[in-house]
């Protein structure tokens, strides 16, 4: 009787072990598609020179954000700071949010928030040069409780010479 108890109390150490690990295991995999989308948004932004909102004959930088996450699966949502644009849908021909207070859209979900900072320290005969910060979200889920908690995977971009975004953040 004493070695099934304790058999059955090694079991149950090894499954919890099991367990953890492939919770460790999603826990990065999932991690790791968030860095991915984070990176794919940096280099949309630099290629296009911003989030330009095109849509015909090219396609700006903010519909082919749109069509990359659609495609990866993405559908991770999560809150931006005030001051960033946020995209809360990735439907064709919607456009993107300034987060305030006047437009009370702080709590509300976005898939992805961009922040445009121009640089005064490097004025020089081209004008001040860009940067862009991006926020994706990474989200954990159990299957019984749901989405557990929802982390902020950000990013900054490379230097931005001409940046052709205007329409869309008013600077």
């Amino acid at each position: 009787m004493r070695e099934s108890i304790g058999g059955t109390w090694f079991f149950q150490l090894i499954i919890v072990f099991i367990l953890l690990f492939v919770a460790y295991l999603a826990l990065s995999i999932n991690y790791s598609k968030s860095f991915k989308v984070k990176n794919e948004i940096i280099s949309f932004l630099e290629r296009e020179e911003g989030l330009t909102n095109r849509t015909s004959p090219d396609k700006g930088a903010l519909q082919l954000i749109n069509d990359f996450l659609v495609n990866s699966g993405y559908s991770a949502t999560g809150e931006c700071d005030a001051g960033w644009v946020g995209v809360s849908s990735l439907e064709i021909g919607s456009s993107p949010e300034i987060v305030s207070n006047e437009n009370n859209n702080l709590n509300k979900k976005f898939y992805y928030c961009v922040e445009k900072v121009i640089r005064d320290d490097n004025v020089g005969n081209y004008g001040r040069k860009t940067y862009y910060r991006v926020r994706t979200f990474f989200k954990f889920d159990l299957p019984v409780v749901g989405k557990f908690m929802v982390f902020k995977v950000d990013g900054v971009s490379d230097d931005v010479d001409y940046p052709c975004d205007k329409s869309v953040f008013g600077k």
